[in-house]
């Protein structure tokens, strides 16, 4: 299986990363990559995203929650362009 992981050191208290990571409602307001993502923060919940990538059209991947370790591990899977099956 192809996947695509991102890790980033972040200089915050790990309860207000976990905030803030799960706020779909605000990732406009600080992921240009996904400026939408809607959904519940439970396993098995379905995702809407739209993913932008600068000279491609708008993508709309359809998005699984996987995995949920509440202040820890926020883990989905997708299908659709730019998304590892």
């Amino acid at each position: 299986m192809r996947q695509f992981v991102a890790e980033i050191e972040i200089a915050a208290p790990a309860e207000r990363v976990w905030e803030i990571l799960t706020d779909f409602a605000a990732y406009r307001e600080w992921n240009p990559f996904m400026p939408r993502l809607d959904g519940e923060v439970r396993v098995g919940a379905r995702l809407r995203a739209r993913l932008v990538v600068a000279g491609a059209p708008t993508l709309r991947p359809r998005l699984r929650v996987t995995r949920v370790d509440s202040g820890r591990e926020l883990r989905w899977v997708g299908r659709g362009p730019l998304v590892p099956r």
